[in-house]
């Protein structure tokens, strides 16, 4: 990903944090030896879970259906997961000066990493801490999710995890603005209804440091 200096987020708990709250990524490998073919990109939309404490840039755990052949090429491959967070239009006619044209502020951030299968133990960790990420009240509801049934229906699944080699991460917000611009964009996103752009605006504060009140 290409990210500009004033863009670019280098912090690793701000990546960490930041994975935590969009969690929800799209891992894209290669699948040529599959497919017969020299090169072919396959990706899935699957949630993850990081663990900050393993590894220098930490591990990224998650799971494909067996019926998924994107996980037959997956072993010792390095692969990269792209993580989305809020973005929001920016109109040209906020900005004080013209001339100016619309573009779009956005937060993301990739990783990559070679990817290692997970044996069935492994595995069921993983989706024990995956429930106690999204819904830890489900680990001792026994009639919802009973052993056996987990057991049977994690047949059907291939876990896998990946050692962070590296982060790309960028949060486009206006930094090459001016900072009365930069409280322009803020006040006119804060005027939308959607909960994206809201969010927007709190990397903004959090990011850029100005006084937005």
């Amino acid at each position: 990903m290409f990210v500009p200096k004033s863009n670019r987020v280098d912090d690793i708990k701000e990546i960490h944090d930041f994975i935590r709250d969009h969690s929800f990524g799209i891992l894209v490998s290669n699948s040529a030896k599959q497919l017969e073919k020299d090169f072919s990109l396959s990706g899935t939309h699957i949630p993850f879970v990081l663990q900050t404490n393993q590894g220098k840039n930490g591990v990224l755990y998650a799971h494909l259906a067996k019926a998924n052949p994107q996980w037959r090429t997956l072993e010792n491959q390095q692969v990269m997961v792209i993580f989305s967070g809020p973005h929001a239009y920016i109109s040209p006619t906020w900005y004080t000066n013209p001339p100016n044209v619309p573009t779009w502020n956005y937060t993301a951030v990739h990783g990559y990493g070679e990817v290692q299968l997970l044996d069935k133990s492994e595995l069921l960790d993983n989706l024990n801490e995956l429930t106690k990420t999204f819904e830890p009240s489900l680990l001792l509801n026994k009639e919802t999710m009973p052993a056996r049934y987990i057991d049977k229906l994690s047949a059907g699944i291939v876990g896998f995890k990946i050692k962070v080699s590296r982060w790309d991460a960028q949060m486009k917000l206006g930094q090459q603005r001016s900072e009365f611009d930069q409280i322009q964009i803020y006040k006119e996103l804060q005027k939308a209804k959607d909960l994206d752009v809201n969010q927007l605006t709190s990397y903004m504060q959090k990011i850029l440091k100005i006084n937005f009140l």
